[in-house]
């Protein structure tokens, strides 16, 4: 069986640090060049996936304005990295995905803990804003805190009358948007403390199930744990979907940049060919493969929708011209003439 350089890098394998075995590690020759540059390697990918939140952190921090974060993402990778430390109970893999997980934990929850925070925050000033003429209710309040969603009223009609019997897939994508509206709505009602207790609640249970799992069915199949690894890394592969759900419903990537879907596409392949590499687990190189196909829709979105706004824009302009040539005085449509 392949021994991955990681587990030999971090000691994780026992015959390559045993000190009653002459010559194995006390006479290995100093590491090559190559292995430094897979260690450093290592160490971007602990740190590397994580670096655009972090400035999303910072960016919410100076501006106190949280309406440009959706926070399913957050949700999303707490749920799948969760699961990839159990997994890693199950099956070893490389350190440095292990490592990359429990950092991941601890940056989402601080961003979610943010988020909720200053959501709050907005929440009592809007109430303070309007105690002069009366208070809030419910509705205005979660109005007032929950990024607004853009739905139109008769495309959702259209939707639900017409095209759910000639595009299934368009009806689909609908009710998996109103799903992801819906999440939005509940994790904003929750505050800090309530979301941190239902954090490690979910935590515990899923720990006692999976260790549970292992004892029983992982006693009498051995391909069980990797069970474990298909769902962390299914959970992970969603990441780009709430994005794409969002593109679909709005009909437009306005506001979505460039370099965010090319960090995700650039990532993803970097992350594919680590995998395939150092010959990691079968569940990680699907993942990979999926969210590359994921990433490949956003791109598909961001070509269609921005050509077809230039498109519109160039049909627009003429018309634009020609009405406003007709509504000018005919002595200003006309050019100067030099009276004699």
């Amino acid at each position: 069986m392949h021994q991955s350089w990681s587990s030999v890098a971090y000691g994780s394998s026992n015959e390559m640090y045993r000190t009653n075995d002459v010559g194995v590690a006390h006479d290995k020759p100093n590491a090559s060049w190559k292995d430094i540059m897979f260690l450093l390697f290592s160490i971007g990918m602990v740190f590397g996936p994580h670096i655009g939140y972090v400035f999303q952190i910072h960016e919410m921090s100076s501006t106190r304005n949280v309406e440009g974060y959706s926070p399913l993402v957050s949700l999303i990778l707490l749920a799948s990295n969760g699961i990839r430390i159990l997994y890693y109970i199950g099956h070893h893999f490389a350190l440095a995905l292990l490592f990359q997980a429990m950092f991941a934990i601890l940056v989402h929850t601080v961003l979610l803990i943010m988020v909720l925070h200053m959501t709050k925050n907005i929440s009592s000033g809007s109430e303070e804003h309007y105690s002069g003429g009366g208070t809030l209710s419910m509705q205005e309040t979660t109005a007032a805190t929950v990024p607004a969603v853009e739905v139109n009223g008769e495309e959702i009609g259209t939707w639900e009358e017409i095209h759910v019997k000639t595009n299934p897939i368009r009806y689909i994508l609908t009710k998996l948007d109103a799903g992801a509206c819906l999440l939005e709505k509940r994790f904003f009602s929750l505050s800090p403390p309530s979301f941190i207790r239902r954090y490690v609640l979910w935590t515990l249970l899923t720990t006692i199930v999976v260790l549970l799992y292992y004892a029983t069915i992982g006693t009498v199949w051995g391909a069980a744990p990797e069970v474990v690894g298909y769902i962390a890394l299914g959970i992970e592969a969603l990441l780009v979907l709430p994005q794409i759900l969002r593109n679909h419903r709005r009909q437009s990537t306005e506001g979505l940049t460039i370099m965010l879907v090319l960090t995700w596409f650039l990532g993803d392949i970097i992350k594919v060919i680590y995998f395939l590499v150092d010959h990691q687990p079968f569940p990680f190189i699907l993942c990979g493969i999926f969210q590359l196909s994921l990433d490949l829709v956003v791109i598909g979105q961001l070509i269609y929708f921005r050509m077809r706004r230039r498109s519109s824009a160039i049909r627009v302009m003429p018309a634009t011209r020609e009405d406003h040539t007709a509504d000018l005085d005919p002595v200003e449509a006309t050019p100067n003439v030099e009276k004699i």
